[in-house]
């Protein structure tokens, strides 16, 4: 039998603070700089930038920026998995009807939106990419675009929940999270992280998912891109055009 007191569930709703999430989410990244490994499993990742204060590990590092905080845990030699989505934020169809626009009569606020949309995904693209460069990091990709579950373990604690890696989950959205020490509730946590194992293990590699998107990109443009990047000075091109 689980001991309820031995987890922590924080959820956040109307009326609450903004900032019920960063506390716990921190907790977890100082207790990751002393893990061997740590697990991500995040159908969506954004750049998050942490809003109370500064998140500092003397002498390592100060930062309010996750991929700060993530480079200076793998600095240490750390080892993180991520699991998410392959980039199923890309809006074919968008970009083929912005591609095409200055063709066509659009109402500027149909363009105000258009803009709005390509910035969002060039951001997202762009906070995945830094991912890519980080050493000590693997990256695997849910080409099909199945995974859902949100799950982040480290060498002491489990988090599970609604909440995804990302700035809207962390201080937007309404979310609920448990959190599983392994030293109070051992089974649990043990679940949950051969459960992120077998997620990270099941998915692809960036060179899958990259090839994926560009293919789907030729079909809506007749474009044919060799690289993601070559994506985003697609979109970055057709940004400056609009």
């Amino acid at each position: 039998m689980v001991d309820v007191l031995a987890v922590n569930i924080i959820c956040k709703g109307p009326g609450d603070s903004a900032n019920v999430f960063e506390k716990p989410i921190v907790d977890f990244l100082y207790r990751s700089f002393k893990s061997k490994e740590i697990y991500i499993v995040s159908p969506w990742l954004s750049r998050i930038e942490l809003g109370n204060r500064k998140f500092i590990y003397y002498p390592y590092v100060s930062t309010s920026s996750v991929i700060e905080i993530s480079r200076a845990i793998m600095d240490r030699g750390v080892r993180i998995y991520v699991a998410t989505r392959c980039f199923d934020f890309i809006d074919n169809q968008l970009i083929a009807l912005a591609y095409n626009i200055n063709s066509l009569h659009t109402a500027e606020a149909i363009r105000t939106y258009i803009k709005d949309e390509l910035k969002n995904m060039i951001t997202r693209m762009q906070a995945t990419l830094d991912l890519c460069k980080l050493a000590n990091i693997e990256l695997r990709f849910d080409i099909n675009n199945m995974l859902h579950s949100k799950v982040y373990v480290n060498d002491f604690i489990a988090i599970s929940g609604s909440l995804n890696f990302t700035y809207y989950g962390m201080y937007r959205n309404y979310e609920c999270i448990t959190i599983i020490p392994k030293d109070s509730d051992p089974q649990s946590y043990e679940i949950l992280r051969g459960y992120a194992k077998k997620v990270v293990d099941g998915l692809k590699d960036f060179g899958e998912c990259e090839k994926q998107v560009l293919d789907s990109i030729e079909k809506a443009l007749s474009i044919r891109l060799s690289r993601f990047k070559d994506l985003m000075g697609l979109l970055e091109e057709i940004l400056r055009r609009i």
